[in-house]
């Protein structure tokens, strides 16, 4: 999807790998993507 901002697909579950003050990459970099989204609406 070109026009998507982010996207990702896994084969695993990193949200296993997650801790509340250590998340995963996958997850930061989303939020982070999400956070520059919300600043440009």
């Amino acid at each position: 999807y070109p026009d998507h901002p982010w996207f990702i697909g896994v084969q695993y579950h990193p949200e296993l790998k997650s801790r509340p003050l250590d998340p995963h990459p996958l997850f930061a970099s989303f939020i982070e993507a999400a956070m520059e989204q919300s600043r440009l609406v």
